[in-house]
């Protein structure tokens, strides 16, 4: 007996039908964080002007970066220092520094 294309196709559907299972579509969704980029990133700081930068890897309720200066548009950059830092005396970043600063540690564990 020699089977056709025809005949699989029915031997197919008809498993199917007489397995022991439901077969069942579902819809998976993913979430994926995407980074800021600098730009972004300096416009939030500039609308939002936090004083203090968290990352809960490091601690809740301790500051990982304290700004002292108000952001402005204008401003080439951040007045910053590390709160784990011996030396408390704030350091001017450019944009750059502090937005690779910030970037080391990734963005999804930081809050203001």
């Amino acid at each position: 007996m020699e089977f056709t294309d025809e005949y699989r196709k029915t031997m197919y559907y008809s498993s199917l039908k007489n397995s022991l299972v439901h077969q069942r579509i579902e819809m998976v969704s993913v979430t994926k964080f995407e980074d800021y980029t600098l730009e972004e990133f300096k416009e939030i700081l500039v609308n939002k002007s936090p004083t203090a930068i968290y990352n809960i890897m490091y601690s809740t309720e301790k500051p990982c970066w304290h700004i002292t200066r108000l952001v402005m548009p204008s401003d080439g950059g951040v007045w910053c220092y590390a709160n784990n830092s011996a030396n408390k005396i704030p350091r001017f970043k450019t944009w750059e520094q502090f937005y690779n600063m910030i970037k080391i540690s990734g963005f999804q564990p930081i809050r203001f």
